[in-house]
């Protein structure tokens, strides 16, 4: 009785019975189970494409400023050159080609940085592509073999991997760029984005020059915006895609303000002759023509006559009427 009495004083003394330890931290093991990062949103091919050109023209281009127009998610690159030449009289917005950007090689690249120089401010934007989805032809089930004789029938079913790969066509896939459909008017919205933008910076008189599908999409729509809005119109080479129920020879002749139409003399993309016809026919009194001879839709070794053409054509309607 003496020995429980002293064990269970022995227990009641401080220190007596161990401290129980923390449980263990997780083991490192469950750390990899974690979830992953988020990853970033998808983004369209000319937004990516925007990015990587605008970190490019930050380190070699210190003349262009660079604004992102518009509001997210739908923003869009922006090239501004203000005219150095000290004497403006107009303002330029340029569209350059399809599945192209702001800064392209050649013509469009030309057309933003030298006309510049000689009175006019230049404003460059990205649009989205312009992606045609080819019509697949429907799945042909071929047809059942007859069974041969005396042997039973056997209902035939369709192949589980068959239904897979039908349930994982890519073409019912979602994308994020724009349907062909809605390009058009996302053109559209974008260059009135940018009118606005030409217009705060300098109150003088607006052309857009449009390049290939760019410029059948502008002749289109131009119809709709305001005249004072938009004083003349260059077309570069256009063409129209079977799907694009526009109409660039009639299309061009529905607008009675200044319009520049410059086509290569070797494989252009429409036919400019349709054009000139139907120029002749409306009786458009500013309509005016010019083939280049010898050079073809890339305008290759004729990049300058295109910008001095432009030039004469701006001084003529632009700067003479100031």
């Amino acid at each position: 009785m003496k020995f429980r009495l002293i064990l269970v004083w022995l227990l009641c003394l401080p220190g007596a019975v161990p401290a129980v330890e923390p449980p263990p931290e997780p083991a490192a093991a469950d750390a990899a189970t974690a979830p992953p990062p988020l990853r970033e949103p998808p983004q369209r091919m000319d937004t990516r494409r925007g990015k990587v050109l605008a970190t490019q023209i930050q380190q070699q281009d210190k003349e262009t400023e660079i604004h992102w127009l518009g509001t997210e998610p739908d923003t869009f690159l922006a090239l501004f050159r203000a005219d150095h030449s000290g004497e403006p009289f107009a303002n330029l917005l340029i569209l350059h080609d399809n599945r192209q950007h702001p800064d392209w090689p050649g013509l469009v690249n030309s057309l933003r940085t030298r006309l510049a120089a000689h009175g006019w401010n230049t404003l460059a934007i990205s649009l989205p592509d312009y992606i045609e989805q080819p019509k697949l032809p429907p799945r042909e089930q071929p047809a059942n073999e007859p069974a041969p004789e005396g042997a039973a029938a056997t209902p035939t079913t369709p192949e589980p991997a068959a239904e897979t790969a039908a349930t994982e066509d890519p073409a019912d896939k979602p994308s994020v760029e724009y349907p062909a459909a809605e390009v058009p008017d996302v053109v559209d919205a974008r260059a009135r984005e940018a009118i606005t933008f030409l217009q705060q910076k300098a109150d003088l008189p607006l052309a857009i020059v449009a390049v290939g599908l760019s410029a059948t999409i502008a002749a289109k729509k131009a119809q709709s915006m305001l005249v004072a809005d938009i004083a003349g119109l260059v077309i570069i080479d256009p063409v129209e895609p079977a799907s694009l129920e526009f109409n660039i020879n009639l299309d061009t002749m529905d607008l009675r303000i200044p319009v520049l139409d410059i086509a290569p003399g070797f494989s252009p993309r429409s036919d400019p002759q349709l054009r000139r016809n139907s120029a002749t026919r409306s009786r458009h009194p500013l309509y005016q023509q010019r083939i280049l001879p010898g050079t073809g839709p890339e305008f290759a070794g004729m990049v300058p006559a295109v910008v001095r053409t432009l030039r004469g054509w701006g001084e003529r309607h632009f700067r003479q009427t100031q």
